[in-house]
């Protein structure tokens, strides 16, 4: 992948000692750390530029600091690290000696640090320190830093370094030449810029529960283009969870939380920043909208007050709507979650699916497909797979019946691998996906994500490239993945810190899909279906007989279609 510019390479974090309290500070994030740990930075109070995650049930992870000492000698090491879910049992291994160490809890927040301090032997020459989870632990811990010395008292406080004018002069210049070449690149492909969300990553723990769980206050939304970022909405204190635009590509629906307070909102906005308009005012969740041919809005609604059997999170299921608001009508007889829901080439709904009838609860969450009207539901792909887990985000591919889709978990954050899907070659077969960009969230190893499962949000520009979120970062790949060029860096124009750019979508008219006529009859007719039952009791015999049911007790049934 072509990177074109990042801003660390001009601003940096002097990563200096605190004076008198340590002769050397080694940072978690720039030591050598592999299978399965990550940089994060979404729990404040770490010093340098993050701190390493990634350890819940996870032994295979390490993190290895390296250093010199001029003689042998036995010394102090302090642990800087965070445990909010309890005590964690780690190992350490010293210069190849291995020792089991206990990380106090924290006491259930992650934004407090603690320090473990330990008494060790030295060699003349190079020391390593390797820290690991144990290999029976199924704790976690976030770790901040290793200190080499005297016993650190007090917190490490980095002093940053002052930018001087000749570098804030530098950074601009490298920023508006990273706009003219996106912007070029993005022109050869018949796009005039795009429009981007800014905001933290939601870390969720589940696949369906990113619109009431993680929000963290911060960004807005954007126009990026040959001048640079244009806001168009500030959202710094609230967030901004996706976004679509229309088929003529002048104006942006997306969903909005303007404060930790409040509940997700669909609006609409001008992509020049004119006539910003609310469409839903409720107190449930409405988001992930989506343009309809016939010129009403798909979406997800939480406001029936379904909830996962579980879990503390309410179930949203897709709905449909008028523009202004109006004709709001639910359109899923779904008992738990859909999840981003997207108008296919043909006119249907693709949405991913999550239900358990006749199966496990978390894998075989496939994709499925219904009429606007609400007719129709078809299952296209995935629901008897193990891996992968859960196919969500999905998208057609322009002048095909393909699809493209995040290939993500049921725990954890919906990112993952980017794959491409062929339902022709079988609707519950392997040979269907391919996985084209990272790799897809596995059945056995949900609940942590690696450096290349944090891709989401593919959006299809036509037959050729596509649009896609890399850890916030802003890509172009072509639908094989062999051709990547970064756009937009993490941490670049508005995404400072810890915020990065997510559901790009390319400013240019598209193709208006098929409008499917409804197949709903007219007027008034008896909602009546014909069923034929041997006895609603059998199988509850050990109820009647402990008395907690009785004959005549069952006044309604529930009838579920399983496809």
């Amino acid at each position: 992948m072509k990177s074109l510019f990042t801003k660390a390479s001009l601003i940096g974090v002097l990563l200096s000692c605190y004076p008198g309290f340590a002769d050397k500070i080694y940072q978690a994030e720039q030591a050598d750390f592999a299978n399965g740990l990550r940089m994060e930075r979404d729990h404040k109070g770490f010093s340098g530029k993050g701190f390493l995650g990634g350890f819940i049930n996870n032994a295979r992870g390490s993190v290895t600091f390296n250093f010199t000492s001029e003689k042998k000698r036995k010394e102090f090491i302090t642990l800087r690290y965070s445990a909010g879910h309890g005590d964690a049992d780690v190992q350490l291994t010293i210069n190849g000696k291995k020792q089991d160490v206990t990380m106090a809890s924290t006491q259930g927040n992650w934004k407090k640090w603690s320090h473990k301090v330990l008494s060790v032997n030295l060699v003349k020459g190079a020391n390593t320190v390797i820290f690991k989870m144990k290999e029976s632990s199924t704790d976690c811990l976030n770790l901040d830093y290793l200190a080499v010395g005297k016993v650190l008292t007090k917190p490490y406080v980095p002093q940053p370094r002052v930018v001087t004018p000749e570098e804030k002069a530098a950074l601009a210049v490298a920023e508006a030449k990273q706009a003219k070449i996106a912007t070029g690149k993005l022109k050869e492909i018949g796009v005039s810029g795009m429009v981007v969300v800014v905001r933290n990553f939601i870390k969720s723990s589940h696949n369906y529960t990113y619109f009431n769980e993680g929000f963290r206050a911060g960004g807005g939304l954007y126009r990026y283009d040959k001048d640079g970022f244009t806001q168009l909405i500030d959202s710094k204190k609230g967030e901004i969870l996706d976004c679509e635009l229309s088929y003529d590509g002048t104006k942006a629906l997306f969903s909005w939380k303007k404060d930790g307070g409040t509940n997700y909102d669909i609006y609409t906005i001008n992509v020049d920043g004119t006539d910003l308009t609310q469409i839903t005012k409720h107190p449930a969740n409405d988001f992930n909208a989506s343009w309809l041919p016939d010129g009403a809005i798909a979406l997800l609604s939480d406001r029936d007050n379904n909830y996962a059997y579980c879990m503390h999170s309410s179930s949203a299921v897709l709905y449909r709507m008028e523009l202004d608001g109006s004709k709001l009508k639910r359109l899923s007889a779904n008992y738990l979650s859909d999840i981003a829901p997207h108008v296919m080439n043909d006119g249907k709904i693709m949405y991913c699916r999550w239900e358990y009838v006749d199966r496990f609860q978390i894998p075989c969450q496939g994709l499925w497909a219904q009429n606007p009207d609400g007719t129709g539901l078809t299952h296209l792909y995935g629901g008897r797979l193990l891996s992968p887990v859960t196919i969500s985000e999905a998208k057609s591919v322009p002048g095909t019946n393909k699809i493209i889709a995040t290939l993500t978990g049921h725990n954890g954050a919906i990112c993952g691998g980017i794959g491409v899907i062929d339902p022709a070659k079988g609707a519950h077969s392997l040979e269907s996906v391919t996985t084209i960009l990272g790799e897809m969230v596995p059945f056995g190893r949900q609940n942590k994500r690696t450096e290349k499962q944090m891709y989401e949000f593919p959006y299809p520009v036509n037959e050729e490239v596509f649009l896609v979120s890399n850890n916030g970062a802003i890509e172009l790949s072509s639908y094989d993945g062999k051709e990547v060029v970064q756009l937009i860096g993490k941490d670049q124009g508005p995404a400072e810190g810890p915020l990065g750019f997510y559901a790009a979508l390319p400013i240019k008219k598209r193709q208006r899909e098929p409008i499917i006529e409804s197949a709903l009859p007219q007027g008034n007719v008896p909602k009546v279906a014909k069923l034929v039952m041997q006895d609603v009791y059998m199988g509850l015999e050990e109820e009647i007989k402990k008395g907690t049911l009785a004959r005549g007790d069952i006044k309604q049934i529930r009838i579920v279609q399983g496809l």
